[in-house]
């Protein structure tokens, strides 16, 4: 229960749109385009939790009475939200609209699916910083917290900035930071009992240079990635001004090469990253490099037209063909277009390739053979692809209002025809829920997951998985081909944190057995950034990212098909193997090992003895943006311009 303006409201979990480690958040019933924000009660006898709802009560208050008159795309506290006793419990803000996603989305498949531009992105980050921080700055107020979840985007690129209620206001200033964005400045910051350093504008705009360094280039975090012989931390590299640009540092070869952007706009970047002018504004160079953009005609990457030459066209090879001892790694497919899913069924592999404004379907055989089909399907930016049995499944809008429309087509030997349209629901201001097996197409109908195959050409058959929770419950599905069973993994949102389930199913889809899947609890204050699901044969890999007290931990469990844990294991930066885990995506779980995609190739990790190995022979072939799937009895990697397939060499 709460109260705003009198009136008394109850909150109602089965419309909840999100939960975190401060609270939930839940649309306000007297206004749809409105939410409110209601925070957890500390736990009993906990100080620091106590201490800091005061805290936060006092912020909320004064935050809702500055009447700052800031523009709509800050998602601000609006009136205070109070409990039954007076005290305040939460806030009102407005509502994000369905679509938004979290700006690191941009070094994710995302990019590719929705066609961002660099030019997009380069003007997108110029009105951030010729706007947004403007507009801060001229309210006294700072950001202090920039992070990878601070600001939303939608396909078009609009932005919201959400979680303002941290922010840096008059007399209450932020007490958090994210070290991987944060100014060094701040550093005490992220140490508990050391002095406490205000944040202020101009260490906003270094935030936002790290972010815009790291999104333009794939990756190529400022100060984390590449290798320096001396510093060889973050904090180091940054307190000593080495960028990833420095001659000292080993540039990933397998990230865009600097030079896609423009010599003003690197020395503009490095002047804001080693601090020598603080007042320095980026918009101008930004904007200016946007305009000087264009795309190479061969390779499709967008540089700076000022150059001569395409730096990626003009970079030496990347193989040295004299290492390739053990692994054979071969081009399977280079796609005529962009790939914009590839996905194992049976023994062919299918792809689905976006040609100038259309769909192309790309199957290829256990021998390499090569058929293609004209699909006479336009391309729809952002839309979802998934294939099942002789099946094409395509959601052209997956965050349209529930029910979601999703389409069906049969393949055949020279053309698809239509099913008739089947929809499925989906979380609550997220997008559409729906996943294909090798055999199955999943959805939701109402409270319930369905399991559906292809009978016939024209009749899709359905059978009952389990009953879920209508907007509160995510999944996804094993795509591996030969399993002898199915499997499901997700979770339903309960009110501080996420109830985790996996799904055992037959072969023939007609029998599921529901697991609930008992993860140990994680840290007072520790926050979920994101996740990854990976399936073996047996296990599911669970990966998790998340943050605490200004610091990020990866957190992996391997959890069996009867919902039973094997194992746990929480990561920190000094650990071993952080920076395999740090890139959620890409990776491929065999149930002994796991293969995960790095700057520096591919790393092998065994599991029975903790062992880090790198495939060396991958060094300079794959990256953190390729994406690994098995491939018969080899392994695929899957990019934008096509697959490779790696195995090892006959002796």
């Amino acid at each position: 229960m709460y109260v705003i303006r009198n009136n008394r409201y109850d909150e109602d979990p089965i419309k909840k749109l999100g939960s975190g480690s401060e609270g939930a958040v839940y649309p306000f019933p007297d206004n749809p385009g409105q939410c409110v924000k209601l925070f957890h009660s500390p736990e009993p006898g906990n100080k620091d939790a106590l201490d800091l709802g005061r805290y936060r009560a006092k912020k909320i208050k004064a935050i809702c009475g500055f009447g700052l008159n800031l523009p709509g795309q800050f998602v601000l506290p609006l009136e205070a939200a109070y409990d039954e006793r007076g005290a305040v419990a939460g806030f009102l803000m407005s509502r994000v609209p369905p679509g938004y996603v979290k700006i690191l989305e941009l070094l994710k498949p995302w990019r590719t699916t929705n066609a961002i531009s660099l030019k997009e992105i380069t003007l997108f980050f110029a009105q951030m910083f010729g706007v947004d921080l403007k507009e801060l700055a001229k309210r006294n107020l700072a950001i202090g917290d920039i992070n990878g979840g601070c600001v939303m985007i939608n396909r078009s690129l609009e932005r919201r900035w959400v979680d303002t209620d941290s922010w840096n206001y008059p007399g209450f200033p932020c007490i958090a930071t994210t070290e991987l964005y944060a100014h060094p400045d701040l550093y005490p910051n992220l140490e508990k009992g050391k002095a406490f350093v205000e944040p202020k504008p101009c260490h906003d705009r270094f935030a936002l240079a790290v972010m815009f360094v790291q999104i333009a280039l794939h990756g190529a975090h400022p100060f984390r990635m590449g290798t320096h012989p001396k510093f060889t931390s973050l904090r180091e590299r940054a307190r000593n001004k080495v960028t990833v640009f420095d001659k000292e540092v080993t540039y990933p070869r397998v990230l865009p090469s600097p030079e896609i952007l423009s010599d003003d706009l690197l020395e503009t970047l490095l002047s804001v990253l080693k601090r020598k002018d603080e007042g320095l504004t980026l918009e101008v160079a930004l904007a200016t490099f946007a305009e000087r953009l264009t795309t190479c005609k061969q390779c499709g990457i967008d540089f700076d037209s000022g150059r001569k030459h395409c730096p990626k066209c003009h970079e030496k090879t990347m193989v040295d063909m004299t290492k390739l001892r053990k692994l054979l790694i071969e081009i399977l497919f280079k796609a005529p277009g962009t790939v914009l899913h590839v996905q194992m069924i049976e023994k062919q592999l299918r792809l689905l390739c976006q040609v100038h404004d259309a769909l192309t379907l790309v199957t290829i055989d256990d021998r390499g053979g090569v058929s293609t089909l004209l699909t006479g399907l336009q391309v729809t930016k952002g839309a979802e692809y998934r294939f099942f049995g002789s099946c094409l499944v395509i959601v052209r809008d997956p965050y349209q209002p529930a029910p979601v429309t999703i389409e069906v087509y049969h393949i055949g030997s020279s053309d698809l025809s239509r099913l008739g349209d089947v929809t499925t629901g989906g979380l609550e201001n997220d997008q559409a829920l729906v996943d294909t097996s090798e055999r199955y197409l999943y959805r939701t109908a109402g409270n319930t997951l369905m399991c559906g195959n292809l009978f016939g050409k024209d009749i899709l058959l359905e059978e009952q998985v389990a009953q879920v929770h209508q907007t509160q419950t995510w999944f996804t599905v094993d795509h591996a081909t030969g399993a002898d069973r199915e499997a499901v993994f997700g979770y339903d949102r309960a009110l501080r944190d996420i109830q985790w389930f996996v799904i055992r199913g037959t072969k023939d889809g007609n029998q599921f057995s529901y697991h609930e899947v008992k993860l140990a609890a994680i840290r007072a204050g520790e926050k979920m950034l994101d996740f990854a699901v990976y399936f073996s044969r047996e296990t599911v890999l669970l990966v998790r990212k998340t943050s605490y007290r200004g610091l990020e931990y990866i957190r992996y469990s391997i959890i069996r098909l009867d919902g039973k844990v094997e194992s746990e294991v929480l990561l920190g930066e000094s650990d071993e193997g952080f920076d395999c885990w740090y890139n959620l995506s890409g990776k491929l779980f065999q149930g002994d090992s796991i293969l995960h995609v790095t700057l520096k190739g591919i790393v092998k990790q065994v599991l029975a003895g903790g062992k880090y190995v790198a495939l060396e022979e991958t060094e300079d072939v794959v990256t953190i943006t390729d994406q690994l799937f098995r491939c018969g009895t080899r392994v695929g990697v899957a990019r934008k311009e096509g697959v490779l397939t790696i195995s090892r060499k006959a002796v």
